[in-house]
């Protein structure tokens, strides 16, 4: 971390783990300026760097990503709170990992920030960003100070963990 001014975070999983590598490449591509995170679990992957392609090794390796292991599997409801938790002084942008990102939808997010500090920013592909999803900007502190404790006291945690966006949802 280069004292970026926002974090992208995402995450992925074994099938389609061989493909995040293009994903990120349209990103750094695309949204200069931004620290990429990569969010994967022991648990999916317990040999850790040594089961990923070779492209998001070297990615790693060149300090274009950070990989950021967990050890538990939450599915999709690792791609952000980690993330906010690790880095809990700045913005934290959500970046699906099976998309090609074709413009710098990070700076638009983080431009509509700073007319909106104290929200959460989302932008769908009906808007112009042209993604074909959605993509969030989370304030820092928008889910507490101890987001991933929250959400792993969760009773309920297995019904959300496909379900990322409904959990923060409830959250706010």
């Amino acid at each position: 971390y280069n004292n970026e001014r926002a974090v992208i975070s995402m995450t992925s999983w074994k099938r389609r783990i061989s493909l995040v590598g293009e994903t990120i490449f349209t990103i750094l591509t695309h949204c200069p300026g931004f620290h990429i995170v990569l969010v994967l679990s022991t648990e999916e992957f317990p040999n850790r760097f040594d089961e990923l392609p070779d492209d998001l090794k070297m990615l790693g390796l060149h300090n274009l990503i950070e990989i950021l292991w967990v050890s538990q599997n939450v599915k999709s409801l690792k791609k952000i709170l980690y993330t906010l938790e690790r880095y809990f002084a700045i913005p934290v942008i959500s970046a699906d990992d099976d998309l090609y990102y074709i413009c710098n939808y990070a700076n638009e997010l983080y431009e509509l920030w700073l007319a909106y500090p104290n929200h959460i920013c989302t932008v769908n592909a009906q808007q112009p960003l042209y993604t074909n999803g959605t993509a969030t900007l989370y304030y820092p502190g928008c889910f507490g100070s101890n987001p991933v404790s929250d959400m792993l006291a969760n009773k309920h945690l297995n019904v959300y963990c496909n379900a990322d966006d409904g959990y923060y949802e409830l959250l706010r």
